[in-house]
Parts: C-alpha cells; structure tokens; sequence
C-alpha cells in the first residue's frame, strides 16, 4: 500500500517497505517523463531485468530520484504524456495518480 501525502509542503510522499514491484510498475512513466523534461538520467536503463534494492541506499536514491521528478511535473507534461499510445500500463498509471495527489 502506498502512504500519499494530502499536503503537496509535506515533502516526499512515502512508498511502502516493500514497493520494489510498485516502483517497477511506475518507472517507465517517470523515466518518459524524466527525458521529456530534459532531466538528469533516471537510474536504470531499464527496470524490467534489475534486481530490487540490495539496500536501504539504492532505495533512497530511487525515490529521491521520483520525488525530484514530481517536483518537475506540470499539468501539460501528464497531458502530453498521456496522449502517447504506449503511455503506461493501468497499475503503473494508479500508482503514478497516487503519488501526485
């Protein structure tokens, strides 16, 4: 279950302990997003064949990487990214909605 923040001042929203599969399912949204804003890399070139976090500091890194992300977001980039064919599985698109609101 993902714990999402109503107040955006918070700080990063939270993802639960055991969210590697959650984090695979709503990081092909977030690596498009990320080359459509002209952002840093994300963090693997692909999740679909890596392993889960091997500890707490690969973890981190991943989500500060989402939250950095979220910080960039605009309503015309969720827009423009939904308009493409292969946008994003359903779960993904949930777990995407959830972290934003």
């Amino acid at each position: 279950m993902i714990t999402v923040s109503t107040d955006r001042n918070q700080g990063p929203r939270a993802i639960s302990n055991n969210s590697w599969d959650e984090f695979r399912e709503v990081y092909p949204i977030y690596a498009a997003l990320s080359r459509q804003l002209n952002l840093p890399n994300a963090p693997y070139t692909s999740v679909e064949n890596a392993e889960p976090w091997p500890d707490k500091k690969s973890r981190e890194r991943d989500l500060l990487w989402l939250d950095e992300v979220d910080r960039q977001i605009r309503a015309v980039n969720i827009r423009r990214f939904l308009a493409t064919p292969a946008a994003a599985r359903e779960e993904g698109l949930r777990i995407f909605l959830q972290r934003l609101y």
